[in-house]
């Protein structure tokens, strides 16, 4: 019964039935009453709740932070708005910390709230090290303990700094601004370990053909892959698995594997198939053989299976050689953006779901040209293809038709799988780009989440609808190169548009180079909005291209990274952008670059506190810690980066697609909060590890 029923049930029952005989006027006022009173009554409830923070709305939590003095200040820049505060408190929760606020001062001054208090600050995975305790120094019978130790050669190196080793002693304190020491008496170190790992679950692994067949990458671009663990060193943290950490050799051929690492309950996981048609049969930790398959020289005994965890290889014996390989295992990247299976916001489907998985297993479709054939088939207004494994599907020749009455399809990952879509050259006669097509009117709308699309790009003619593409990666022309996988110089492009009028939104994504083809005598140019989002050329190729001219298109940009020259008709807005190419923009009296790296010699329209600063001549170059699409420090700012660069966003956070993972701000609070709760006279590094 409802607060208004109640209200009502108060009133006489005269006047009720006089209301129900004139229309029932009395009852509306009632009832919109009630609802007043609701409202009221869930106020005063919340009011309660909002004394404690484990109740408390998103709203309370900062002014609980402030009124406990539990948030340490983020330093330099300007507070965040409130859709910033929301993403920064979706990387870093605040409410916790303050949860934890009184347990952490009962124990300030102790070296053992040094990791919780890191992790709870930054939310990233901590841990703690006593660099005195690593100095080498004379053995004090009286001290009860030694200073280091001795160097086994046998015992297998532990990652990171907590090892048993002696140093010579580091003078230099932990917190100097500009060379900072480490193995020094009064010298504390903070472990942050910065990627995001990821899981996947029996993804496809890549056959290298030119090696033999019975060779695999974990990869299913064909690329080096480092495997990780979920925190089972000595020091806690995730990290890299080496060939000792995964087994130690017991005899010629037998090896001890971990559980924890390899196995049913372990974070890698490899099954084969031996034929087509024949179930796949997972492979026991008995048969792993730690090998180093650099070169790929190091072939396993019969019955074995050599495993190089460090980059992500596979080795089978000559004979006995499977038919197909999936293998499950972790892995670290940067962030959220991209294909992966990173958490994402998953809208509801509107509209049919087509199930798409690589087993077909009931209603679900055996490749996504089988399931475009039934969307076609069924003439669906609103559909969702939607991929519910983690495969790798070689398809040629796809199409997708929307002209007609306007139609909604998308085209996503389920969450907690990445699929990977290799568009094969099956016919050499034919075209072997994934085409989408309309008839030059509007309406109607294409969406991609979640995909990786390899070997073609997507070309899009006479498409008058809407684009929208959400954490998907898009590599034509990418090829492995070893350690990572880069793109070919003068390589297909990632996007080519061609006579279309739709707006173009892309987000959190990686891109190769975009085609524009389109009617300078048309009224508008292409709009083609990105944000949180790499574009990676070639180099000496422009991330977006036309066959003879600039291409008329009209840009914005939002936290974005771009490798290479960019040309463009016009920019609306491009702001915590990093491009590392000139850029050619052709209507300068419109549009506005702000807080945006750029280089020397661009053309550009009106520019507001970009780098380098006042259009000066000398170049202010980003460093990366890595260019290798893969790698955990793929277009993530080095520490040696320019200040102006790694500070120099808007609310004084990082250029660059990874601004919303607020690495700045995080690091600046952990400093902070590290004053207050380091022990005296001690000093504190923090030190970023992958």
């Amino acid at each position: 019964m409802s607060l208004a029923d109640d209200l009502w049930a108060l009133l006489p029952a005269y006047h009720r039935r006089r209301d129900a005989e004139t229309g029932g006027v009395l009852r509306a006022l009632v009832e919109v009453l009630g609802e007043q009173a609701g409202a009221i009554h869930d106020d005063i409830s919340g009011l309660y709740d909002d004394w404690f923070i484990e109740t408390c709305a998103d709203w309370v939590v900062p002014y609980l932070a402030e009124l406990t003095g539990a948030l340490p200040p983020a330093g330099g820049g300007p507070a965040p708005d409130a859709a910033g505060a929301a993403r920064l408190a979706a990387v870093a929760p605040v409410r916790r910390l303050v949860a934890d606020a009184i347990r952490f001062r009962r124990r300030k001054g102790s070296f053992a709230i040094v990791a919780p208090l890191a992790q709870a600050v930054t939310g990233w995975p901590a841990a703690a090290v006593e660099f005195g305790r690593h100095v080498a120094a004379s053995a004090d019978l009286r001290a009860g303990r030694t200073q280091g130790g001795m160097a086994g050669l046998r015992r297998p190196p532990v990652p990171g700094t907590s090892d048993a080793f002696a140093r010579v002693a580091d003078m230099r304190a932990a917190d100097a601004p500009r060379s900072p020491g480490r193995y020094g008496p009064d010298n504390l170190g903070v472990l942050l370990f910065t990627p995001t790992l990821l899981g996947v679950a029996e993804g496809t692994a890549f056959c290298v053909d030119e090696e033999g067949s019975t060779l695999f990458q974990c990869d299913p671009l064909g690329a080096d892959l480092p495997l990780y663990h979920r925190g089972l060193a000595p020091d806690g943290l995730p990290g890299p698995i080496t060939r000792r950490l995964l087994g130690e050799r017991r005899g010629a051929a037998d090896w001890a594997i971990d559980p924890r690492l390899y196995g049913p309950a372990g974070c890698i996981r490899i099954a084969v198939q031996a034929a087509r048609d024949h179930p796949f049969e997972a492979i026991g930790p008995e048969r792993i053989v730690p090998a180093d398959l650099a070169g790929w020289r190091d072939r396993p005994p019969p019955g074995k299976v050599a495993l190089d965890p460090e980059r992500g290889r596979i080795g089978f014996p000559q004979r006995g050689a499977p038919y197909r390989v999936r293998v499950s295992y972790l892995q670290a990247l940067p962030g959220p953006v991209g294909g992966g299976t990173a958490p994402r916001r998953v809208a509801e489907a509107e509209g049919e779901v087509i199930a798409v998985a690589g087993s077909a297993v009931g209603e679900a479709h055996g490749s996504l040209r089988a399931a475009l054939a039934e969307w076609r088939r069924r003439d669906l207004a609103a559909a969702v293809i939607e991929f519910r494994d983690s495969l790798t599907y070689d398809e040629d020749g796809l199409l997708i038709d929307l002209g007609g009455p306007p139609r909604r399809l998308l085209l996503r990952a389920a969450p907690g799988t990445r699929p990977v879509i290799r568009l094969a050259n099956a016919e050499a006669g034919a075209i072997d780009v994934w085409r989408v097509q309309g008839d030059g009117a509007a309406g109607g709308a294409l969406v991609l989440e979640g995909l990786t699309v390899a070997g073609r790009g997507i070309a899009l003619v006479e498409y008058g609808g809407s684009l929208e593409i959400r954490h998907c990666t898009l590599l034509p022309g990418w090829l492995p190169a070893g350690e990572r996988v880069r793109r070919v110089p003068g390589g297909a492009p990632s996007l080519a548009f061609h006579a279309c009028s739709g707006p173009v939104t892309i987000a959190a994504s990686v891109l190769g180079p975009i085609f524009v083809r389109a009617d300078e005598h048309a009224e508008e140019p292409l709009g083609l909005a990105l944000h949180d989002t790499i574009l990676d050329a070639a180099e000496g190729d422009e991330a977006c291209i036309a066959h003879d001219a600039v291409p008329f298109v009209a840009l914005t940009l939002r936290n974005c990274t771009v490798f290479g020259g960019l040309s463009a008709h016009a920019v609306g807005l491009a702001e915590n952008s990093i491009f590392t190419g000139p850029l050619r923009i052709a209507r300068r009296s419109a549009g506005c670059l702000r807080f945006c790296a750029v280089p020397p010699g661009s053309r550009t329209p009106h520019r507001f506190a970009c780098v380098p600063r006042g259009g000066a001549a000398e170049p202010v170059p980003a460093v990366f810690e890595s260019r290798g699409f893969g790698t955990p420090g793929y277009a993530v700012l080095a520490a040696t980066c320019p200040e102006a660069i790694l500070h120099g966003a808007e609310d004084r956070g990082e250029m660059g697609a990874w601004h919303d993972l607020f690495r700045p701000q995080r690091l600046a609070r952990l400093r902070a909060a590290l004053d207050e709760y380091l022990p005296a006279g001690l000093s504190a590094g923090i030190i970023c590890t992958r």
